[in-house]
């Protein structure tokens, strides 16, 4: 997991690079917490992502609503559903799976 954060204008990139998964929870904090602060406008970029699991899924969600409560700007891309790692233990629904990329789509 590795990131790279880059602003101008008080537009900020955040690319994303490898797994992003509870293993690496803290550096998941920190990228997100350091980019909002130094952005009036924050793009997340993906296209690096190898995979995600759920506990990433709610910090991008935690990232949102602080980004609103902040007044600004939160945009996703290159979101891939192929990166999602799902829980064998507990098989997601269709439909849940489908919400959940829902969220993102919002976002």
């Amino acid at each position: 997991m590795s990131y790279i954060f880059e602003q101008f204008k008080g537009i900020g990139v955040l690319k994303l690079y490898g797994d992003y998964t509870c293993r690496n929870a803290a550096n998941v904090k920190k990228a997100f917490f350091v980019a909002l602060s130094n952005s009036e406008h924050l793009i997340v970029d993906f296209e690096g992502v190898s995979k995600i699991d759920d506990f990433f899924v709610d910090q991008v969600s935690s990232l949102r609503k602080i980004s609103r409560k902040a007044r600004k700007k939160l945009t996703i891309i290159n979101f891939r559903p192929a990166i999602f790692e799902k829980k064998e233990e507990q098989p997601e629904e269709p439909e849940q799976y489908q919400e959940r990329m829902l969220l993102f789509a919002e976002i």
